[in-house]
């Protein structure tokens, strides 16, 4: 259960950290937020978008930017996005036990 919560909570943390990453994207790397797809929260997020901005992140294919700001975010959401998929799965695998050391009857 606690980790549900946990997750929960993540989910508009990492809506405010794609705003800033957007928001540093297009004002500060206008290149690099067009071959993304120009992504938006909102109005222009679909699943290629998400899918390219995944790639930048998880690929690491931020580390070509040396702009502090940008780079440190694009870590820490890497990061961040990590540790949320890690907590994800484990709540698969918690349950996935849980059932079969508990069946019911």
């Amino acid at each position: 259960m606690l980790l549900f919560i946990i997750l929960m909570i993540c989910v508009p943390v990492w809506f405010v950290l794609g705003a800033r990453l957007y928001y540093l994207l297009r004002t500060r790397h206008p290149d690099v937020y067009d071959s993304l797809g120009r992504p938006t929260l909102i109005f222009n997020n679909n699943i290629r978008n998400g899918w390219l901005v995944t790639q930048f992140l998880l690929g690491g294919h931020f580390e070509g930017i040396d702009a502090g700001e940008t780079f440190r975010l694009c870590q820490f959401m890497r990061i961040f996005a990590i540790c949320y998929l890690t907590l994800f799965i484990g709540i698969f695998v918690f349950g996935f036990l849980f059932t079969l050391s508990h069946p019911s009857r």
